[in-house]
């Protein structure tokens, strides 16, 4: 894992770490880094995508390691558009 964040440019890095190690919003990064909530979030997604494919690309049988939340067992109700239902 050590070698897939390595690997990462900072720019995609920092926002990852912040959020996911750090345990900032997204939002609170944003702010930290000075930077618009829409980059945070698309930055954190491509680091995501990348760490991924660096991930895959050395498995070779390994178990893989999983970097998103798992879904939950129940699914919930959908909620309305605005309205009250």
């Amino acid at each position: 894992m050590q070698t897939a964040l390595d690997s990462l440019e900072d720019h995609y890095k920092v926002p990852f770490l912040l959020v996911f190690l750090e345990g900032m919003t997204c939002q609170q990064a944003a702010e930290f880094l000075d930077v618009p909530l829409g980059t945070v979030l698309s930055r954190i997604y491509r680091a995501r995508r990348l760490l991924r494919q660096h991930l895959q690309g050395q498995s070779s049988g390994r178990a893989h390691l999983r970097l998103h939340k798992e879904e939950p067992d129940q699914e919930e109700p959908p909620m309305g558009m605005g309205g009250v239902s």
